[in-house]
């Protein structure tokens, strides 16, 4: 689609297990920009905040561009996590062993484009609303990720 602008960022080598970081990005992957923005505020992973980070940065990547792109017209399209280095530390256990232990770090990517026909919004209010009407007609969106929220 040569009329459709798409921009991407990443962190690299951030100390979180690529694991948990994915189920961040699970809740955001295909959402409009804004919504997504709204999901990472309300979610209680302390990794999310490294995750809206890196969605600020796609969408001024995209936004500061040749081409002026509205934010409303903006979506998530990927959003992944992939493993990077793992640090080996080892813990000294009885009798002259020692118990290996992996930190695990990962590289988050997201990608983030332009729908072409996509009608105008009403903002980050907007897309609260939207949050929180999809909430109440489907159920929580991910119980174990929203603050006060347990499964």
């Amino acid at each position: 689609m040569e009329g459709v602008v798409e921009k991407r960022a990443v962190a690299r080598f951030v100390r979180v297990s690529p694991t948990k970081v994915r189920q961040v990005l699970r809740i955001i992957r295909g959402k409009n920009v804004e919504e997504a923005e709204v999901l990472l505020r309300l979610a209680s992973r302390p990794v999310a905040r490294t995750v809206s980070k890196v969605l600020k940065s796609a969408v001024s990547n995209v936004t500061s561009g040749e081409r002026k792109v509205s934010r409303s017209d903006l979506y998530v399209k990927s959003a992944f996590a992939d493993g990077a280095t793992i640090l080996k530390r080892f813990l000294p256990r009885a009798q002259g062993r020692a118990t290996p232990i992996l930190k695990h770090s990962c590289h988050i990517t997201i990608l983030v484009a332009g729908r072409p026909g996509a009608p105008k919004g009403g903002g980050a209010a907007a897309a609260e609303k939207a949050v929180v009407k999809k909430e109440r007609k489907r159920g929580p969106l991910s119980r174990s990720l929203l603050p006060g929220r347990s499964r």
